[in-house]
């Protein structure tokens, strides 16, 4: 016979989950939210980019039946014409996106590290003390670009 007192405990949230949710919270908050225009511009263009790569696709039907079954020399002029606009637009999307994330990733770091120098001017001297030097600035440096790398590649993902 199962114990059922402890089913409720084993599906309680930990302590550790709870603190990461409001971490993401924070950070989405904080941090993102000021970029949502430049997000969904990215998103948009990452549409634009699978809608041209779908359109390839899509354009070799007129390619096999219509120039090569039907002999149509209109399609020979046609089709040629379609998949130059498409690259077009799949590399202007393309660029669009990779600028937009780029800017979105360079706002987070610069707010980030705002925040943080913000932080050390406040604190005691006791800290500067207790931290090394080489370690704050690795801080202000790898964390923050680490972090720009973690929420590019997440919002990236989930579009």
């Amino acid at each position: 016979m199962r114990d059922e007192t402890a089913l409720p405990a084993a599906r309680a949230t930990t302590p550790d989950a709870a603190s990461s949710r409001a971490l993401v919270g924070r950070l989405l908050h904080a941090f993102i939210r000021p970029y949502l225009g430049r997000l969904l511009l990215a998103v948009l263009c990452m549409g634009l980019v699978a809608g041209a790569t779908a359109a390839n696709a899509w354009l070799m039907q007129p390619v096999l039946d219509d120039v090569f079954l039907q002999r149509d020399a209109t399609m020979l002029y046609l089709v040629p014409a379609a998949v130059v606009a498409i690259a077009l637009i799949k590399g202007a999307a393309s660029y669009g996106n990779a600028v937009a994330m780029n800017y979105v990733g360079q706002g987070i770091i610069s707010a980030v590290q705002l925040r943080m120098f913000a932080h050390l001017m406040r604190a005691d001297l006791a800290f500067f003390q207790a931290n090394a030097t080489g370690k704050l600035i690795s801080r202000f440096n790898n964390d923050a670009n680490m972090l720009r790398t973690a929420v590019s590649t997440a919002l990236t993902g989930m579009a």
